[in-house]
């Protein structure tokens, strides 16, 4: 088979080669498998970890709330976040700012800056807008819709329909006493109200103890997480 020694050690020599190629080959692919499915593992872990963080924008089912904002030149945090549904099925996924020293329910519900960030999964009628916050106030004692009718239609008949994606927001600065309302943060807003009596009892329909659910008002207070 071998012609003299020196043909031997050429052959051990080229399979030596061989072999150690083959070896490098394999652990070479080894390392890139593990690292993959390393960098996999963190790769996911990370964007749990993004959406959780405080610096992090706050996502639920698509809608993603960034954790402070300005108002007139005071920063509001992120109070809390939840998903409201109607038999079901999502309807809008609201977030809460407020000012870190308001600390209580009382205190964010009173004569301080405020917005209520509300992000729709569906499309939903102005009707259906007038009929929902008509139907609030009316089951919450203390108001009195008679006194409250005119800013009530003049809110009503501001509202625009919404399809998914879409999102409503609605602030109150007490300096003024005046509540905003905006579609898609456009400006200028829909309309401003000049009432702090109106202010409190419209944002009741999602912050009082009689809002749209007490699971929603509970998680936009940030105390069901």
């Amino acid at each position: 088979m071998f012609k003299d020694s020196l043909s031997l050690y050429r052959w051990v020599s080229e399979g030596g080669k061989r072999a150690l190629l083959g070896t490098l080959v394999r652990s070479s692919a080894a390392v890139v498998l593990c690292l993959f499915l390393r960098t996999s593992a963190h790769g996911a872990g990370g964007e749990e970890n993004d959406t959780s963080s405080k610096h992090s924008p706050r996502c639920h089912h698509g809608c993603c709330f960034v954790p402070s904002i300005e108002l007139n030149g005071e920063v509001l945090s992120l109070r809390g976040t939840s998903t409201f549904r109607y038999w079901g099925f999502r309807v809008y996924t609201g977030a809460l700012y407020a000012p870190p020293t308001a600390q209580s329910r009382d205190a964010v519900r009173g004569e301080v800056k405020k917005k209520l960030v509300l992000c729709y999964h569906r499309s939903v009628s102005p009707d259906q807008f007038r009929e929902k916050s008509q139907e609030v106030l009316e089951d919450t004692p203390g108001v009195e819709l008679a006194a409250l009718e005119p800013h009530l239609s003049a809110i009503n008949n501001a509202y625009l329909g919404v399809k998914e994606g879409d999102r409503y927001a609605i602030a109150y600065e007490p300096e003024s006493g005046t509540m905003k309302l905006w579609l898609n943060e456009r400006e200028p807003e829909l309309i401003a109200i000049k009432s702090s009596a109106f202010a409190r009892a419209y944002f009741g329909i999602w912050l009082s103890e009689y809002s749209v659910g007490k699971e929603f008002t509970d998680e936009v207070f940030g105390e069901r997480e």
